[in-house]
């Protein structure tokens, strides 16, 4: 009995100690952690925890918050995942605005709204650290104190609505190439240009079925029963389960990317200069960067040098890839002994 009160009276005391200096930590981690985790890992989980009581590990419960976007959320998942591993007693709570595209995951406990986030909660951020030169889920796991090496995301998949997606689109020819043209509204300075978009999609036509994704609307037009144009027609569970039912997906460094690895489909993935193929990347893709005095820039407003970076990638640079990276997955699918870098889906459910 006296044993648990004096439990009881540290973890109180733990607490309290961490709600007064919830602010300092947030100031110490935003200017000096911060920076240190955008190249150095293990250094930046020594500065965050130099009292080895307060390591998330610690603790009975931990809670870990991300809003967006899609694709954020979903690199969170290499971090949860191997922290579960390594402490299968703790309960991991996770507050996001897209709770649908991991609740089932074996390793989340609890998936809640983000508004719903406790005080303590760890807010899972690379903001800190611009530019990173590491894998953003690397990032993320530092922040829990533990080095992530598998950096793979998860996602869940509806297993029905893939299923009537391959029965809708049984009669097309394969490959199904995915193709996404925007990155959605945050900057502008990932996007390929719609001219040289205009001039890939026929070409990738030849090849196999374009099914095209994303939000908006475009001018280009073309008649072809192998092109499937879905812009704004998809809601998002459709979406991630065309982009799991493909064999290709090409477009900029965006959500469906992290989709595509979640469902272990590979990725030409057009980069330009906003971020680093390092902190983003997986080793199953192809990714197209260019390396210019002003990149990486993680620039959000318009790019005042007309997005050199993007225009440096041609078509032809970009069709070249797609072709090698459809050559690679044959060749691995005609000799299974054949190593491939490619690792096995982690979990398939149905929202």
């Amino acid at each position: 009995m006296a044993k648990d009160l004096k439990i009881k009276i540290y973890q109180r005391i733990k607490t309290h100690i961490r709600f007064r200096l919830k602010p300092v930590k947030r100031w110490y981690s935003k200017t000096v952690v911060g920076p240190v985790r955008a190249n150095y890992g293990g250094l930046s989980r020594r500065l965050e925890y130099p009292i080895s009581s307060f390591s998330p590990s610690k603790r009975k419960e931990i809670f870990v918050a991300r809003p967006s976007e899609l694709g954020d959320v979903l690199l969170c998942t290499p971090a949860l995942r191997e922290f579960k591993r390594q402490n299968p007693d703790t309960k991991i709570h996770f507050f996001t605005n897209y709770p649908e595209i991991v609740r089932g995951l074996p390793y989340i406990d609890n998936v809640l709204p983000f508004d719903e986030r406790p005080w303590d909660s760890i807010e899972f951020s690379y903001e800190n650290s611009l530019p990173p030169n590491r894998h953003i889920a690397k990032i993320f796991g530092d922040q829990l104190n533990i080095d992530v090496s598998n950096v793979y995301p998860d996602c869940v998949f509806s297993e029905n609505s893939i299923r009537k997606i391959k029965q809708q689109y049984a009669d097309l020819p394969r490959p199904w190439i995915v193709v996404n043209r925007k990155a959605g509204p945050w900057t502008p300075n990932k996007d390929w240009s719609d001219e040289s978009w205009d001039a890939l999609i026929p070409s990738l036509l030849k090849i196999g079925t374009v099914f095209e994704i994303g939000i908006g609307k475009i001018d280009f037009r073309i008649e072809n029963p192998n092109y499937i144009n879905l812009i704004g027609q998809t809601n998002k569970t459709e979406m991630i389960s065309l982009i799991a039912s493909a064999d290709l997906q090409v477009g900029p460094i965006t959500g469906p990317v992290h989709i595509a690895a979640a469902a272990r489909v590979p990725s030409v993935v057009i980069y330009g200069g906003y971020e680093s193929t390092a902190c983003s990347s997986y080793d199953s893709n192809i990714n197209l960067g260019t390396s210019l005095e002003c990149s990486p820039c993680w620039l959000t407003p318009p790019c005042p040098i007309n997005k050199e970076c993007l225009r440096k990638i041609s078509v032809q640079r970009v069709l070249e890839s797609v072709k090698g990276l459809l050559e690679s997955k044959l060749e691995v699918h005609l000799n299974p002994k054949q190593p491939s870098s490619r690792k096995e889906t982690y979990v398939e459910n149905t929202f």
